[in-house]
């Protein structure tokens, strides 16, 4: 009887601790912006939205054109040599083997956030290189005001600026050698 008694007294005391309204958890401001983050990026998940995304991708359209044959014909002529064109096609050259190693998903993949968040600061970074390169970047003034005066109908090209408007500088370091030897080691999941 006894037993039965404590049995009772147990659920009605676990009964009425349960139905008590839980303290509000402390504010937690790093989780709070990874949860915002993640529904943000479901709300999102297509990069044609992305102004970052589109930049990158119209760059990576650029770089995906006949650039060693560019590289070529900018020396092939004797008497009109043009090094800024050799040096920018190059660099174009060199910065579509990067694009091309690192596509873009069209969609968010939330499980592999944390690498295409790299991809894109690494994507961004390469183009901000060709960007900033003074060869490129007289090449294309050169090219665009070209175009725009011997065609027939004014189209509106786009200059190399305006390609890199959306582009944001993004600071480089040198990588820590340890570190990469440690993640190098380790088999990625």
């Amino acid at each position: 009887m006894i037993r039965l008694f404590l049995i009772v007294a147990a659920l009605l005391i676990a009964d009425s601790a349960l139905a008590q309204t839980l303290p509000k958890r402390p504010p937690n401001p790093i989780g709070d912006v990874i949860e915002r983050a993640k529904e943000r990026i479901e709300e999102t998940t297509q990069l044609p939205s992305n102004p970052l995304g589109n930049a990158l991708q119209k760059f990576g359209d650029v770089l995906g054109s006949d650039t060693a044959d560019a590289v070529r014909t900018a020396t092939s002529v004797s008497t009109a040599q043009d090094g800024n064109g050799q040096r920018c096609w190059a660099k174009l050259s060199r910065a579509a083997t990067v694009f091309k190693a690192n596509p873009l998903p069209k969609e968010l993949d939330t499980p592999h956030l944390a690498t295409f968040i790299e991809k894109v600061r690494v994507l961004s970074i390469v183009a901000r290189q060709v960007c900033d390169d003074t060869a490129c970047t007289q090449m294309f003034a050169d090219g665009t005001n070209t175009l725009s005066r011997i065609m027939p109908i004014r189209v509106p090209l786009p200059s190399l600026t305006q390609l890199c408007a959306d582009l944001p500088p993004i600071p480089v370091s040198a990588p820590d050698d340890a570190i990469t030897k440690e993640f190098s080691a380790t088999p990625q999941q």
